[in-house]
């Protein structure tokens, strides 16, 4: 049986039905990542958490590489969704500890000089870049040529 646990944030992991404990708490020391993981979809789902003042300082400490760790031994994959890494520095703390990071663009949201900006960040980060996830393209009536999107997805 494939295993696996994903990470989400606060308003994701409410619209999932996973409320209540999470992350933050189990960095925290007041749960155990096996007591907050909630099943849907055939997955384990661990929830954001209570909400902290400052969630940086709770993913910059030791305890986070622990506790991905643990899961990395339980669970066939582990999945980290995090922040926009230009946002705050919340996934600039998680990408070295993770195999691969895959910044998710969306279409006609993000400029070149951003997606730069990000994958110089998460480059000088220590992080490996697994690649890009582009969303928002969709096929031209035409039918034509399925792929002219992608050579403007990325706007100047």
């Amino acid at each position: 049986e494939f295993r696996r646990v994903l990470f989400r944030s606060h308003a994701a992991s409410t619209a999932a039905g996973a409320s209540g404990e999470g992350l933050a708490d189990v960095l925290a020391g007041r749960a155990e990542a096996g007591d907050v993981a909630a099943q849907r979809d055939g997955a384990a789902l661990i929830g954001a958490g209570s909400q902290v003042g400052n969630p940086a300082e709770l993913l910059a400490g030791e305890r986070l590489g622990a506790v991905l760790g643990a899961l990395a031994a339980d669970y066939d994959q582990v999945i980290v969704a995090g922040a926009p890494v230009l946002s705050g520095s919340d996934s600039l703390l998680i990408a070295p500890l993770v195999a691969a990071t895959v910044p998710v663009i969306g279409l006609d949201r993000v400029t070149r000089p951003e997606l730069t900006e990000t994958l110089e960040l998460l480059e000088s980060g220590e992080a490996t870049v697994g690649g890009v996830v582009l969303t928002g393209v969709t096929r031209p009536a035409s039918g034509k040529d399925p792929y002219s999107p992608m050579a403007t997805a990325v706007q100047h």
